[in-house]
């Protein structure tokens, strides 16, 4: 049960802070009147396309070597603490919504259309990015400790 609700923690806590976030800055944005550049967030649109493709690469890649070194010392012991699959759920939930990212602003591009609405999914998104790739890090970095003790 603990281990689901960690899941579900996981999964959520990047959605709230990234509509909290969004949410935030669009409302400032408006009270200040700012102005959308279309042409300008079309062409950042296209650099996070390609961030966020890189980071699915990696991990993908690092989900996959989670999976092909399954018996090894370190997967061992995560498997025995029951933080493997939270830890394959993690990974497989973070490259489920960088594919939504891309997809979303590839279409974004496609139709040349950038308003406020655009702006809240893009910020929305970033930080969501931010707030996942961060857990991922965290991840990352309690294995490497439990790999050394």
């Amino acid at each position: 049960m603990k281990h689901l609700l960690r899941r579900g923690v996981l999964f959520f806590v990047s959605i709230g802070l990234g509509l909290v976030g969004a949410y935030v800055m669009c409302d400032n944005m408006m009270e200040k009147k700012w102005i959308i550049d279309v042409s300008n967030m079309i062409e950042v649109s296209k650099v996070m396309i390609g961030v966020w493709g890189t980071l699915l690469g990696f991990i993908i890649t690092a989900e996959s070597i989670l999976v092909a070194f399954s018996n090894g010392t370190i997967t061992s012991d995560f498997k025995r603490t029951r933080h493997y699959m939270t830890v394959i759920f993690q990974y497989t939930q973070t490259s489920v919504k960088l594919l939504i990212y891309i997809l979303a602003f590839v279409c974004i591009i496609v139709i040349k259309a950038f308003t406020m609405k655009e702006m809240f999914i893009f910020i929305c998104f970033t930080i969501m990015t931010f707030v996942d790739v961060l857990i991922s890090f965290v991840i990352l970095i309690l294995m490497l400790r439990m790999a050394n003790s």
